[in-house]
C-alpha cells in the first residue's frame, strides 16, 4: 500500500480556519477497517474511503495539529504524518486559544468577584385529586324476542282399511 497526501498538498501547511478538508490517496487499500487516522493521537472515526481517496472534514485544535494516517494491508504496514497548523490571528497578532471570549480586547487586571445566587426552593407540587367519571349504565333498547306460540301438529288421519271383500 502507499499512501499520497492530496489536501493539504503538502506535509506542512497553515491555515486560519478552525474546520479543513483532508484527503488522501490510498493504493491497494480495499478495506476502511485497513485505516486508522489520528490527530493529535485521537482516533478520528468520519472519515470515508471511496476507491482509493480516503477523506473527510476535520475540526482543527488551535496550533499544530497532527495527523497520523496508518494502512495496515497482508504486505505490511505503513505509515504518513503530517501537520496542519491552526493560528487564529488578530492583526498579525497569534491570539492564544481558549480566550476568543474578549474579541482580541486588553484584558482587565482587576479581580472579578462572582455574585453568588440565592438558593431557590421549590414550592412542592400539590397533587391534584383525581375523581373518577361517574359510568352510567347503558339502557338496553331492544326489547327481549317473544317466542310465537308453538302450533300443535296434527297427525295425519289415518286411511280407514276397507272392511269385507268389497267385490
Amino acid at each position: 500500500a502507499t499512501i499520497t497526501l492530496s489536501i493539504p498538498n503538502n506535509e506542512n501547511s497553515n491555515t486560519s480556519t478552525s474546520s479543513s478538508f483532508i484527503q488522501l490517496n490510498l493504493a491497494n487499500v480495499d478495506n476502511i477497517n485497513m485505516v486508522t487516522v489520528t490527530q493529535n493521537g485521537i482516533i478520528l472515526t468520519n472519515l470515508t474511503l471511496s476507491t482509493t481517496i480516503l477523506g473527510g472534514a476535520v475540526t482543527l485544535q488551535p496550533g499544530s495539529n497532527t495527523f497520523l494516517v496508518s494502512v495496515n494491508t497482508p504486505c505490511g504496514l505503513v505509515t504518513k504524518t503530517f501537520v496542519i497548523f491552526y493560528s487564529i490571528e488578530n492583526n498579525g497578532n497569534i491570539i492564544p486559544p481558549k480566550e476568543s471570549g474578549n474579541n482580541g480586547e486588553e484584558k482587565s487586571n482587576e479581580p472579578i468577584t462572582p455574585v453568588k445566587p440565592k438558593p431557590v426552593t421549590p414550592d412542592p407540587v400539590k397533587p391534584k385529586p383525581v375523581t373518577p367519571k361517574k359510568v352510567k349504565p347503558k339502557k338496553v333498547t331492544s326489547e327481549p324476542a317473544t317466542p310465537e306460540p308453538v302450533k300443535p301438529i296434527k297427525p295425519p288421519t289415518p286411511i280407514p282399511k276397507e272392511k269385507g271383500g268389497g267385490k
